[in-house]
């Protein structure tokens, strides 16, 4: 073979190889498959709950419930700016326009239980929706009772707490508690605990110590939560 022949034979097998390498490997190049676009839905709520609660705030009626849209396409969020959505709750017509990623509603007494938030987006030629449940509840409150087993001894001074869970204040300060242990009761005030001592019982059923918390909001005078519970007099 001369020298023109064997250029010749190189240049069409580096041909082949930049042509069609599946046939000289015999490799299958396929396209990786396409992930439709998700929508994600979050939502959050502002209103009270103490510092050292570690769970999520519960949104009651009247409290601020911020619901936001995102769209994951091909692993990355998608700029929203132009793109029509439509929010609907409780499946009526809440609000829409475009780039309106974000929605806030302040649900009423009467919708206590899970809200229905859906959101549509208008991607392209595709419609994408999604939907998520906000559960709302009631304001709560706790009575801290920092005795094991609610056992204390008799004629000992004891200190109860009450705690309060999503009311829609900022701070104590907005509250009054009012508190009854046993036959002691304390007036209104924006004091959360109580130091009372407890005496000797004079028979086996007075060693229960009924307690009740009551807390109302300054700024709405109708929301008042009773809590019970009981001490026990060793």
């Amino acid at each position: 073979m001369n020298h023109l022949s064997i250029k010749t034979f190189i240049s069409g097998l580096v041909l082949v190889f930049l042509v069609f390498p599946s046939l000289v490997f015999g490799v299958t190049l396929t396209r990786a498959p396409q992930i439709p676009p998700q929508a994600l839905l979050t939502w959050s709520a502002s209103n009270f709950y103490p510092s050292t609660y570690r769970g999520r705030a519960l949104p009651t009626p009247g409290t601020p419930v911020t619901v936001s849209v995102a769209l994951l396409q091909n692993g990355k969020f998608t700029d929203l700016s132009n793109t029509s959505v439509v929010w609907y709750k409780n499946e009526e017509k809440f609000d829409g326009g475009t780039g309106l990623t974000q929605i806030t509603f302040q649900p009423s007494s009467g919708e206590v239980g899970n809200n229905f938030i859906r959101a549509e987006l208008s991607v392209g030629t595709s419609t994408i929706d999604q939907s998520i449940l906000v559960p709302v509840t009631n304001p709560s409150v706790a009575i801290e009772i920092p005795y094991p087993n609610s056992l204390v001894d008799a004629s000992s001074d004891i200190t109860l707490r009450a705690t309060p869970f999503f009311f829609n204040i900022t701070s104590l300060q907005d509250l009054l508690f009012y508190w009854q242990v046993g036959d002691i009761k304390k007036d209104m005030g924006s004091d959360n605990s109580i130091s009372v001592k407890i005496g000797s019982p004079f028979s086996g059923d007075q060693r229960k110590v009924s307690i009740s918390s009551y807390v109302q909001d300054k700024q709405n005078m109708t929301t008042i939560i009773k809590t019970d519970s009981s001490l026990y007099i060793k």
